[in-house]
């Protein structure tokens, strides 16, 4: 990966480590026929609302979006069919579709050998779905640090963030080292 993209995508990154939950918004907005009131945060929607705000972030918050590089690796397909595909649960048959519905969840892949044999949507999504990434972006983001240390896009963890955010200057992050907010991420997701 160029030194330019990594360093953009740490940019993007730590700008979202910093973001605040709440939506940016002084007023009531209706997202797919969801309201959010003024107020809303991320930590205090309904089901409801999660269900459509976690696609529409967008629409919702400010975000960054990082492109996609030019050379993309290709995930061929190699389906298999699951139509007859049960498992017993609380003295019950279910199926894939049942599974989906009862744990809410919006996708369902699996890959084996490099090979995409499963991939099943629900409530609303699909493919182009685009989805936040929470927790995931954590993982990524450690990754990341690694790679641009290792081909010198940072030099140090020990560095401050205001060198490769320096739109942070003057703000509570002028004295955080990298090494502190990738402590953070990790911190963060052991709770």
């Amino acid at each position: 990966m160029e030194t330019f993209q990594i360093r953009h995508i740490l940019r993007s990154l730590c700008a979202l480590m910093v973001a605040v939950a709440a939506l940016s918004s002084s007023e009531r907005r209706t997202v797919e026929g969801v309201i959010f009131g003024p107020d809303a945060s991320l930590l205090s929607l309904t089901l409801e609302q999660q269900r459509v705000a976690y696609r529409n972030l967008r629409l919702l918050a400010p975000h960054n979006l990082v492109a996609r590089g030019q050379t993309v690796a290709p995930l061929p397909e190699a389906p298999i069919d699951l139509k007859g595909f049960t498992y017993n649960y609380q003295k019950r048959k279910r199926s894939l579709t049942d599974f989906l519905a009862e744990t809410r969840v919006a996708g369902f892949l699996v890959i084996k050998d490099g090979h995409v044999v499963v991939e099943k949507y629900a409530h609303g999504h699909g493919p182009a779905s685009v989805w936040v990434s929470f927790s995931i972006a954590k993982s990524v983001l450690s990754l990341l640090y690694g790679a641009a240390l290792q081909d010198g896009s940072i030099g140090s963890l020990d560095d401050s963030v205001t060198r490769y955010l320096p739109q942070l200057r003057g703000s509570a992050y002028d004295d955080v080292k990298l090494r502190q907010l990738l402590q953070m991420l990790l911190e963060r997701s052991s709770e």
